[in-house]
């Protein structure tokens, strides 16, 4: 049985939505205020990094889930790599345009 790309689409749109709302009802609830992680858990970046790693999971075109796999890793780079802590704020307007770049160059190939 094979899924199309409209049913993998929704499922991973779903799925997304489905985290996200527990993400936002942890923190409502109080659940993540006593953890050590609450500042990683509900910071943007641990969004763009789930709907990423979704994306991946669920969609056949994987270029979304990269992207947003992506963001969300630069967002999070003080966790991933300490020593470039001072440079973080370069990292999302450099890799917006790196991004807007290979997909503007893509779409005049295709």
């Amino acid at each position: 049985m094979s899924v199309t790309d409209k049913e993998s689409d929704k499922l991973a749109w779903g799925v997304t939505l489905l985290v996200f709302g527990i993400l936002i009802l942890l923190d409502k609830a109080g659940i993540t205020d006593n953890l050590p992680i609450t500042n990683f858990i509900q910071s943007p970046g641990t969004y763009f990094l789930s709907a990423g790693i979704i994306f991946l999971l669920f969609k056949k075109e994987k270029t979304l889930g990269i992207v947003l796999t992506a963001v969300g890793a630069v967002i999070h780079s003080d966790y991933f790599f300490h020593s470039i802590r001072e440079y973080r704020n370069l990292f999302i307007p450099v890799a917006l345009i790196l991004v807007g770049i290979v997909m503007v160059l893509n779409a005049k190939k295709r």
